[in-house]
């Protein structure tokens, strides 16, 4: 079933509805390449990002889909920042969040576990949306598409 037809059979004619995505969210997509830098290239997380969230047109693709005048759906980009008092505290905490293969954690994970934190801080620092001012404060800059609809 295509989600924007939810959407569309569920709103009342002349109703209006929102829903978003995220373009860019550098925590998240820092946890899938460090799971593959880590366990190699066929490594996968349990939950893994969907590329398609990527591009822009994806979720006025999906909401025409599902019934919706291409004019009607309005996008619109906002940024949303996100304060890190402390990236190694910050990192285990994601990581142990969202790092997590496919049937749960494991022995290896445990054995590999710091040189997995490092390799996510490393990482995540090389992201965009990743800005260090000049006290050194780290904030995370994620960036949603947010599409506001209405129905005929």
């Amino acid at each position: 079933m295509i989600p924007g037809f939810i959407l569309y059979r569920t709103l009342a004619p002349g109703g209006t509805a929102v829903t978003a995505f995220w373009l860019q969210i550098p925590q998240g997509e820092c946890a899938q390449e460090t799971r593959m830098a880590v366990y190699g290239p066929d490594a996968h997380l349990a939950v893994e990002p969907k590329p398609q969230h990527k591009d822009r047109d994806y979720i006025r693709s999906l909401l025409v889909q599902g019934g919706f005048q291409f004019a009607g759906v309005q996008l619109y980009e906002k940024s949303a920042f996100l304060p890190v008092k402390d990236i190694d505290e910050f990192a285990r905490a994601i990581w142990t969040a969202i790092g997590q293969p496919p049937g749960g954690w494991s022995h290896e994970d445990e054995d590999k576990w710091d040189v997995a934190v490092s390799t996510y801080k490393t990482l995540l620092a090389k992201k965009p949306g990743y800005h260090v001012d000049e006290n050194g404060n780290i904030t995370l800059e994620a960036i949603a598409q947010i599409c506001i609809v209405k129905k005929a």
